[in-house]
C-alpha cells in the first residue's frame, strides 16, 4: 500500500506543482508531514530495499524539498524535535509488528 500511494503522489507531482494541482491545498500539508515523518524517522524501520524503493520517485522528493524551501512549511520543520518525539515512543522494530508472531504456537507438542 505504502509503494502503490508513493507511486500514484509521484505521477501526480510529475504533472502537477502541488498534490491536487497548481496551489498548495490540506493535502500538500498532510502529504509533506507523512514525507518528512518516512524519511526522518520511519526510515529506520524499513529495510535497505525498501528504502531504496522509497527513494525512487525523484518528483516527490523534489516536491517535498521545494516545500520545506517555503516559509509556509519550513518554518514548521524541527527535525530535531521530530527524531526526539519518535524515540521517546518507538519501540523499534517491534513498534511495526516485526515481533508479533502470526500464529500463536503451542509450546509443547500435542497427542
Amino acid at each position: 500500500m505504502l509503494f502503490a500511494a508513493l507511486g500514484s503522489l509521484e505521477r501526480r507531482l510529475a504533472r502537477h506543482d502541488y498534490v491536487l494541482g497548481s496551489a498548495p491545498t490540506a493535502a500538500d500539508v498532510q502529504v509533506w508531514v507523512t514525507l518528512v515523518q518516512l524519511d526522518t524517522v520511519h526510515r529506520w524501520h524499513l529495510d535497505a530495499a525498501a528504502m531504496d524503493r522509497v527513494a525512487d520517485h525523484p518528483a516527490l522528493w523534489s516536491y517535498a524539498q521545494r516545500l520545506a524551501g517555503q516559509a509556509e512549511f519550513g518554518r514548521h520543520l524541527d527535525i530535531d524535535a521530530l527524531a526526539a518525539g519518535h524515540r521517546a515512543h518507538c519501540r523499534g522494530r517491534e513498534a511495526a509488528g516485526g515481533a508479533i508472531r502470526i500464529v500463536d504456537w503451542p509450546s509443547r507438542r500435542v497427542g
